[in-house]
């Protein structure tokens, strides 16, 4: 999957994904959205089976945002404020 807008993610996805981007950790982002490691972790997977690509590279204690996922994180962040915005309408 080249992009955001070709991807089918929810929002959930693009929550994880844009906390991902920002907290570089899988135990942060967890604490972050009220969710567990487990979750985090089965999210991710999910993603980088989508894209194709690992996404994030473990560094340390710190999760290293490939290339790709540097490549995306603006759409991401975009898209996980449109996707809040049409949920708080709908």
């Amino acid at each position: 999957m080249a992009d955001i807008a070709s991807s089918e993610l929810n929002l959930r996805e693009l929550r994880i994904l844009h906390a991902l981007l920002h907290e570089r950790s899988i135990t942060r982002t967890a604490e972050l959205l009220a969710t567990t490691q487990p979750g985090i972790s089965k999210v991710l997977r999910h993603l980088r089976a989508q894209f194709a690509d690992p996404l994030f590279v473990r560094n340390g204690h710190a999760m290293q945002p490939t290339a790709k996922a540097l490549e995306i994180a603006d759409q991401v962040a975009h898209a996980a404020r449109r996707r809040r915005q049409s949920a708080r309408l709908g």
